[in-house]
């Protein structure tokens, strides 16, 4: 039986249930508001969130040389079909004016052979100097003998310099060796660099595991990589002074004093006047780079400018005899240049 004061007794208690839920419910929105306005607002202040999402993509700007001034390719041009292509890869692009003109099996990965050496030379031109005085050690040795060879020795001394002249002329795998050495103090960190930079490049199918170029299952890189990684080095007016030489006579010392010269002639047949190949009238070789091997087959690298004002790059991958290496070089301008 309920009385008055059993009544008044329940009002009361309901009335203190009702008051402890106010005040959970203020607790609630409290600390709501104590986050949303303090510790939310000092989380995510938008200034500081710029600042990091510019230092986190800071690479996007760093990368910017993947889409400016570049010939960007998706996909192999279409070719007509009655052209033929003897070589197993290649790309044509217009550097002038961006854009790939040609294209086979462009980002296929393949043995480059000693067109590794543009990296090579790029790298040195970027983080040395070439009056730089190299002394060569023990990276010479070991080498492949019947592999192309500057001809160093043990204490050499020679400026980075003429250490590209032997690298680009002579495709000397001893030159190469030396260069890595010197830019960074080995050449396992050197070979390190060279996939650091080449990621930088956006080369995305490439990967290095040495200087010079030999053949290895692991090293590869593709004939749309190879021409991001040229146009890079030709950044560097040096690397066309050289890399366009026929000729070069190198004089330095041996570990007694005593001269050294050693005269080296571009492996290029576009310049070597021995056993010369001719660029279509009106072109002139900017820069490139010859690799031949078992695996690779028979590549070239070639910058060309016509008429001395529209320069192009043209990568021809695994030709299968220096014939065809250089007809389908000039091929290539002749019926995609016009």
């Amino acid at each position: 039986m309920y009385t008055r004061s059993n009544i008044s007794r329940r009002k009361k208690s309901n009335i203190w249930l009702v008051l402890l839920l106010l005040l959970v419910l203020i607790s609630i929105a409290c600390t709501a508001v104590y986050f949303v306005f303090f510790t939310y607002k000092d989380t995510y202040n938008f200034n500081s969130r710029f600042n990091n999402i510019y230092i986190d993509n800071s690479n996007i700007y760093k990368h910017r040389s993947f889409a400016y001034n570049l010939a960007v390719q998706s996909v192999d041009k279409p070719e007509d079909s009655a052209y033929t292509y003897q070589a197993e890869a290649g790309i044509l692009c217009d550097v002038s004016n961006p854009e790939v003109l040609f294209s086979r099996n462009c980002f296929n990965k393949m043995q480059p052979a000693s067109t590794t050496k543009i990296m090579t030379a790029y790298l040195a031109l970027k983080y040395s100097k070439l009056t730089d005085e190299v002394t060569v050690g023990e990276e010479v040795l070991g080498l492949d003998k019947a592999s192309s060879m500057a001809g160093l020795k043990v204490g050499n001394k020679l400026s980075v310099e003429q250490l590209l002249y032997g690298l680009m002329l002579a495709s000397g795998n001893d030159a190469a060796n030396v260069i890595a050495k010197h830019v960074s103090g080995d050449i396992d960190k050197f070979v390190e660099l060279m996939n650091t930079e080449a990621a930088d490049l956006a080369a995305v199918d490439t990967h290095f595991v040495n200087p010079h170029g030999l053949p290895d299952e692991d090293h590869y890189t593709s004939a749309y990589d190879l021409y991001l990684i040229i146009n890079a080095a030709l950044k560097f007016d040096e690397f066309g002074k050289i890399a366009s030489s026929s000729t070069y006579q190198a004089n330095f010392s041996d570990e007694n004093g005593n001269i050294v010269t050693k005269n080296w002639t571009n492996s290029n047949k576009f310049l070597n006047t021995k056993e010369p190949f001719n660029l279509p009238d009106g072109y002139k070789t900017v820069a490139g780079k010859t690799g031949t091997t078992l695996a690779a087959g028979n590549c070239l690298v070639l910058a060309s400018r016509k008429d001395s004002s529209h320069t192009y790059v043209s990568v021809v991958l695994k030709a299968p005899d220096k014939p065809v290496l250089y007809d389908t070089t000039v091929k290539l301008l002749v019926d995609f240049t016009q």
